[in-house]
């Protein structure tokens, strides 16, 4: 083995350059990997020895030419004004370092470096054209790439890369990403399993708290949350005028509703002051009895059927306005919503080991009840109610064990053979 103080890095730089550039310009991957592994061979003795392994220094040398290649292929691709991976310089220089880690050449962090090298070199659009590229590898990745610390590398990397995109005109990339992180990844990979059950308490609703309708004198607006909470609506403060389909929504119900939702942001919260979860349950039951009130019609799901053809629909954020509320609350998805969030709220609070002072068996008896008078709800709401209500259970049971999974610290799920 040639001793590390002999070996000329600047010479070694520019001699794994010039192959690693010839390279990227063969015909095919076989042929890039026969002109690398020849100049591999007349430069460093140590690969040319039987067992075939750089030195340290030599992996260095040879990763700084991979990197030093993709920098002028993408400042070149950049000049012509196409995305860098449509480049084919580009793809056989990204697919040789996947085939140097197979055969041990080159360290297993290579590929990862060159990706996040190419990421930070392209636009928010050329991204979603680098990523194809990824998304293809992807069981590649997940056999040869499974370290810790080649896993922070690569959560790393698509971290910096969603930071970069926008959450309205980019959200199909973000999905993506979310999608391939979640398939390469073990499941006990800390970054996505939120062990603290932490919850996105920046997510706050904003309501109407002033009555629109009461005179000008009295009115004043305001789109924050209330200071203090609203009196619960009674069931008969939404009605329904004859021949007319909208229901009729008196102010009470709307602050009720809405409050209820400013509560909901944040379980913890909720759980942790016994007068906050008195005032939930409160406002929570007197919803659901509006909910109970006014089912939904035959000739409504019929409607449904005719126009929707079973399609489904996702909000990422309901609007508030006092005008809207009557159509919402005959809308049969935004009822289904607001009863499963709640069903998943519910199944929080009840789980006394998630917080430090646990609740009464009153207060557990209380919950339970609202959350079989949700789940009554949701299985009367077409279409397919019954088939909903019982995917819903399930998915809820999965939530339950997925809790118990990580309140014993995320053990593996390996077995022995």
């Amino acid at each position: 083995s040639m001793a590390t103080s002999s070996i000329n890095w600047s010479g070694l730089k520019k001699a794994f350059t010039v192959g690693v550039v010839e390279a990227s310009q063969a015909a095919d991957l076989d042929g890039a990997t026969k002109a690398l592994q020849k100049h591999l061979q007349a430069h460093s003795k140590s690969f040319a020895a039987p067992d075939g392994k750089l030195e340290p220094i030599e992996g260095d040398a040879l990763c700084w030419g991979f990197r030093n290649q993709l920098e002028a292929l993408t400042t070149a691709a950049s000049k012509k004004g196409v995305p860098a991976i449509k480049e084919p310089a580009v793809v056989q220089i990204l697919d040789l370092s996947f085939e140097c880690v197979s055969k041990k050449w080159a360290s297993t962090s290579l590929p990862l470096q060159l990706l996040n090298d190419l990421f930070e070199t392209q636009s928010a659009s050329e991204c979603q054209s680098a990523f194809d590229y990824v998304e293809a590898r992807v069981d590649k990745l997940k056999k040869e790439f499974m370290t810790e610390d080649l896993r922070y590398i690569l959560v790393s990397t698509c971290n910096t890369l969603m930071k970069r995109l926008s959450k309205c005109s980019d959200l199909v990339l973000c999905s993506r990403i979310l999608m391939f992180l979640a398939h390469v990844l073990p499941l006990s990979e800390k970054s996505g399993v939120n062990k603290k059950s932490l919850f996105n308490a920046e997510n706050v609703t904003f309501y109407e708290t002033v009555d629109p309708s009461a005179p000008e004198d009295d009115a004043m607006t305001d789109d924050s949350a209330p200071a203090s909470a609203p009196k619960p609506a009674a069931a008969d403060s939404v009605v329904v005028a004859p021949g007319d389909d909208e229901l009729h929504v008196n102010f009470q119900f709307y602050r009720t509703f809405w409050e209820l939702q400013t509560l909901m942001h944040d379980p913890s919260a909720v759980a942790g002051n016994p007068d906050t979860l008195q005032n939930f349950c409160t406002l929570l039951d007197s919803v659901l009895t509006v909910f109970a009130a006014h089912p939904f019609s035959a000739s409504e799901e019929a409607a449904l059927l005719r126009s929707l053809r079973y399609k489904e629909f996702f909000f990422p954020k309901f609007l508030t306005s006092t005008k809207l509320i009557g159509l919402q609350l005959r809308d049969i998805y935004f009822r289904r919503h607001c009863l499963v969030q709640v069903l998943l709220v519910l199944q929080y609070l009840r789980d006394n080991s998630l917080r430090a002072t646990p609740l009464t068996a009153a207060q557990l008896e209380k919950l339970a009840r609202l959350g079989g008078k949700c789940d009554q709800l949701l299985s009367k709401i077409p279409p397919n109610a019954q088939g909903f209500s019982s995917t819903i259970r399930r998915l809820l049971k999965r939530e339950q064990n997925w809790i118990s999974w990580k309140k014993s610290s995320c053990p593996p799920f390996e077995r022995p053979p």
